[in-house]
Formats: C-alpha cells, structure tokens, sequence
C-alpha cells in the first residue's frame, strides 16, 4: 500500500463511521416518536379510563342496592330506626289517613253549627296526634317486620311495573307507585282508642307514594340503562386499563397517571353527590320531612359515598406508590429516608431475616388470609373487595420493603 493510498482508507472510515452514527441516529429516533406515541396513546386510555371508572362507580351501587330486591330491603330497613325518618314517616301516614278517613268532614258534622269552624284546627291537632302515635309505633321493633315486608313488596311491584309486567295492587289508577302501610292502621288505630280518640276507619288501605306515574318514564329509561351496562361498564374499565399499561413505554408513569385519575374523579362524585343533596333536600320545606329526608339521604346513599372514598383512598395509594418509585429528587429522597430507616434497624434484629427468608410464604399467607376474610363475609360488596384489596397490597408491599433490609 502507497502512503497516497492511506488518506483515502481513512477517508473512507470516516465516513463509514458518520453513515452508521446517521443510522442509529434516526433509529433512535423512530424509537423515541414510536414511545411519544404510545404514551399518548396510553394517556388516552386513562382518560377513558377514568370516565368509565365513574359509571361504573354508579352503576355498581345502582345495580346491588336499587335494583337488587333484598339488597334493597336491607338498604333502607334500618330507616324507621332513625328518629327524624319516623317522625317524617308518621306525619305523611297521618296526613293520608286523614285524607282517607275524610276526618275533618266527620269532625264538622258532629259540631254544633256555630263552632263548625274549629273542624280544620281540630283535625291538625288529631293529625299531629296520629302522627306522634304513629312514630313512636314506626320506631318500635314491632314495626320492623311490616316495613320490611312492605318494602320486598313495594320494590318487586315497581321492578315488575318499569320492566313492563302487570300491575300489582299498590300501583293505583294514576299509575303511582307507594308503601302499602296499611298493617299499622290497626295498631294506631288501637293507640288512638286507648286515647279516647276513634276517628279512624281500620279497614281504610293507606299507601304512601314514593313513585309518581310522570317520572316512571325516566326511572324505566335509568334502568334499562343499568341493566343494559352493569357487566360492560367494569369490563371496559378493566379493559381501558390494561390497554393503558400495554401501550405505556413507561409503566410507572402511567400509574401515576391512572392512581391521580381515580383519584380526581373519586372526588368529582364526591362534590356531585353533595350538589344533588343539596338540590334535593333543598325543595323541602316542611322542617319534619326537611329532617327526615337528610337522615334517609344518609341511610341510603352511605354506601355509595364510602365506595367512592375507597376509591379516593386506592388512588392515592398507587399514585404515590408509583411517584415514589420514580427518578424525581424528592422521589429518590424520600426512598432514600425510607430505607436509611429501614436499614438502621437491620442490625441485630432477627425478625427481618426471618421475614427475608420466608417472604413468598408470608405474602401468600397474607393473600389467603384477605380471600378468607372475603369468603367468611356475611355480606360481599365492591367496597368491602376494595378494601380488603387495598389492605392486602399495602401488606405485601410492607412486607416487600421491610425484608429488603435483611439483603
């Protein structure tokens, strides 16, 4: 080889060299457009996410306590119990039992005709009677069994009415839907006699309305509804979310992503729940039904709103989780003081190598422990799932970092 020819073989390495650097350069950066995006993608699927998680917050709470017959008898048994409830449901009886009795005309036309105008404050006055007797007998355990009976019978007569089936006896003519309470007439009606007081025909039906026949319409589409998605609407959640972890180049972010999601929309339904509240209960203005209505309100929808804080609760959890794994500075500290804590403890302490030794057997202990815990259950719910869920993570990821002191 002539020294004229060494320039040109150098030359030609060199650019061998740049053609490969220009090579990896563009692979590089295909692969980074490629991760921008998936993770757009994956943040898409979070969106979705997070909107399904709403509904299918709703609808699992609709669909097993609303329309669940015995979920629903259990829901709203402990009503009566309620002082304020009792008080606003004995008001409402003796009004209807006035009503039915025709008591104000009955009082008129045994008055002599000169004081015949004392038949409408005499007939408040026997109202406000009938609905103190009425309370007290409605707070009793002797009127537990009728309301629940009436309660079983009220909700199979108004599913069979909105899914279209024949009419039970409780629905009346203009197509309303109420609480057959008839059974306590007898037991008011002998609490009033013992009083000198016998106004009341015994024999009298006495229901109170809780379905008016303009707003079946709506209830019936919301049901359909319900039904129709009750299964899609978790699936689709699930589904969203595997999606969104799948497609994430960073899986940890994403995470974050997905925690903080729940999260947000944990306390979207959260303020939506106190706004339909308030709207509600805002309309009432007889103070005895204003109160008893807030305590139903609470009864009712406690269950929906210790869902949702479970929710909150679980998002929290994996979104810090996820955070405190990451690159940031106050990420990398804090699991710098968390482990400095762990690691202080190390020495001289045989509990963390027993745990080191037997990790996988404790952590699939603890998982028995929450599958027994959900089985022995008297009653399975998605919050009491969450919870023990939420429970059995945190205590294997406990687990996980306490063990880690003894490597």
């Amino acid at each position: 080889m002539t020294n004229d020819d060494a320039p040109t073989a150098d030359q030609d390495s060199v650019e061998d060299l740049k053609a490969e650097n220009e090579r990896l350069n563009a692979e590089l950066a295909s692969t980074k457009k490629g991760r921008g995006w998936r993770m757009y993608a994956a943040m898409v699927f979070v969106v979705l996410f997070g909107l399904s998680l709403g509904a299918t917050n709703h609808v699992v709470w609709a669909a097993t306590t609303v329309l669940n017959t015995d979920l629903f008898v259990e829901t709203f048994a402990p009503l009566p119990e309620d002082p304020a409830v009792a008080s606003a449901l004995g008001q409402r009886f003796a009004e209807r039992l006035l009503e039915e009795n025709d008591v104000q005309e009955r009082i008129a036309e045994a008055l002599p005709e000169g004081i015949a105008f004392i038949a409408l404050p005499l007939t408040e006055a026997v109202g406000g009677v009938i609905g103190d007797v009425a309370a007290r007998i409605i707070n009793s355990d002797a009127f537990t069994s009728i309301w629940e009976g009436a309660l079983r019978v009220t909700h199979t007569a108004a599913i069979a009415l909105i899914e279209g089936g024949p009419n039970d006896r409780l629905v009346s003519e203009d197509g309303n839907i109420g609480i057959d309470l008839t059974p306590l007439v007898t037991q008011v009606d002998e609490a009033l006699n013992q009083l000198g007081i016998d106004v009341l025909d015994s024999d009298e039906d006495v229901v109170i309305v809780i379905y008016e026949s303009e707003g079946l319409g709506l209830i019936e589409a919301i049901t359909e509804v319900v039904y129709a998605i009750r299964w899609a609407a978790p699936i689709l959640t699930l589904i969203f979310l595997l999606g969104a972890v799948i497609l994430a180049t960073d899986k940890r972010r994403v995470a974050v992503w997905a925690g903080t999601a729940t999260a947000i929309v944990a306390v979207l339904m959260l303020i939506e729940g106190r706004w339909l509240r308030n709207t509600v209960l805002g309309d009432i203005t007889d103070p005895v039904y204003a109160e008893g209505a807030e305590a139903a309100w609470s009864i009712i929808f406690d269950r929906l709103a210790a869902q949702t804080v479970g929710l909150l609760v679980l998002g929290l959890l994996v979104a810090f989780g996820a955070w405190v794994l990451g690159p940031s500075p106050r990420a990398t500290s804090s699991r710098a003081r968390f482990t400095g804590a762990r690691d202080a403890r190390v020495e001289g302490d045989g509990s963390v190598t027993f745990v080191s030794s037997n990790l996988r057997i404790i952590q699939w202990a603890i998982v028995a422990l929450g599958a027994v815990l959900l089985l022995l259950a008297p009653t399975l719910s998605g919050l009491l799932v969450l919870v023990v869920g939420v429970l059995v993570v945190a205590g294997v990821l406990a687990l996980e970092w306490f063990a880690g002191g003894g490597s």
